[in-house]
């Protein structure tokens, strides 16, 4: 037990802002978080310290690739062209009869967070350590990297049609993590797909996009273009307004929530006594707070509810109430550390009520997600 509490302090100092993002770390190289994701399938997968421990060693390999100037991306039917900060276009590239488009601009089309940490050599995607909770409200996305062809100024060196080979590099040193969980890249006959840099750019199989937006994906040969999703979808608003009112409720709490880590973690920064206690009292209101909150939801009259409604409502609920769990354990280690007192007894309880809460959490999102692609009619008011 004084074990997992030294490597939570050893990872403390370079890793991650906030105590959720440790657990997280430390449990996923422990092995206690041991699911794959594989294009959003979840394979059961044990990895062990020592085989992500090989990977941490630099294994550079040089590679052909083709940059495919020639090639279209549609999204929803219309095609996208990519440009970085300076409106430079950049073009899809391919690596072994696979495409490859760069990885900030597969997280701003998904409308998802992105993170890196040099250390480990992991992406983060979805959940990063900056943001674990996936906490941002609604963005607009597709502004800085992508553009709508109409749209774009091309100039006369970029409309060639051409395919240009070039160096590319793969490194098997490199971790991929959708919310938290490593993910497998395969093409459609299973094979296994590495990550790829070309000109100091990251670069993911446009495969990984259409499973992070569920769309299908098709490649039409005689056009040579890759489409995803179809050219008839249209994102329907399906929450109701006690539906988002309910999510604006729930994001609230998680912002208490990785406040709270924030101050947990904050506090091994304190020297002195009277500033330790001083973040003992933060989080003693923040607590309050949740509980205050947590019981006028609780007991807020939902006869009138639909059943979407209901459903949410219930799933806050639960998610509140395993996030109060949560932290008033971390409230119990405050205490103890001020108190200079042996705080290992309950890392089992934290590492408990972290799990719970972060499994509600996850319950909560899902279903939101759920609610707002339905493409039917089922009853929301």
């Amino acid at each position: 037990m004084n074990d997992n509490i030294q490597e939570i302090k050893a990872t403390n100092g370079w890793l991650a802002k906030t105590i959720t993002a440790v657990l997280v770390v430390v449990f996923t190289l422990s092995g206690i978080v041991n699911e794959t994701a594989v294009y959003g399938k979840v394979k059961k997968e044990v990895k062990s310290l020592q085989k992500i421990e090989e990977g941490f060693v630099n294994r550079t390999k040089k590679v052909d690739i083709f940059v495919e100037k020639n090639r279209k991306i549609k999204i929803y039917g219309v095609e996208k062209i990519f440009v970085d900060d300076n409106e430079k276009r950049l073009y899809p590239i391919s690596y072994r009869n696979t495409t490859y488009i760069p990885v900030r601009i597969v997280a701003e089309i998904s409308n998802q967070d992105i993170d890196w940490v040099d250390e480990t050599r992991t992406i983060f995607v979805g959940k990063t350590l900056k943001n674990p909770n996936k906490l941002y409200t609604d963005r607009n996305i597709i502004v800085e990297f992508v553009r709508n062809k109409e749209a774009s100024k091309i100039s006369e060196d970029e409309k060639q049609v051409d395919r240009k080979a070039e160096k590319g590099f793969v490194r098997t040193d490199t971790t991929l993590l959708y919310d938290f969980q490593f993910v497998e890249m395969q093409d459609s006959k299973g094979r296994t797909l590495p990550i790829v840099y070309y000109k100091n750019r990251t670069y993911l199989p446009v495969r990984f996009l259409a499973d992070l937006l569920k769309q299908n994906v098709s490649w039409l040969k005689d056009s040579n273009t890759i489409e995803i999703g179809s050219d008839d979808y249209v994102k329907i608003d399906n929450l109701s307004q006690r539906m988002k009112n309910s999510k604006w409720e729930w994001q609230q709490m998680i912002e208490i929530y990785d406040a709270e880590n924030n101050l947990i973690v904050d506090m091994d920064n304190k020297k002195t006594v009277e500033a330790k206690r001083e973040i003992l009292q933060n989080i003693t209101k923040g607590l309050n707070l949740l509980k205050k909150d947590y019981k006028s939801i609780k007991n807020r009259h939902t006869e009138h509810y639909g059943i979407f409604e209901k459903q949410l409502h219930e799933k806050v609920c639960k998610s509140l109430e395993d996030s109060i769990k949560y932290i008033e354990v971390l409230e119990n280690i405050a205490y103890m550390k001020v108190e200079e007192k042996d705080f290992s007894v309950m890392i089992d309880s934290m590492k408990k009520t972290y799990i719970q809460s972060q499994e509600s959490m996850d319950e909560v999102r899902d279903f939101i997600e759920f609610v707002e692609t339905k493409d039917d009619e089922e009853e929301v008011e």
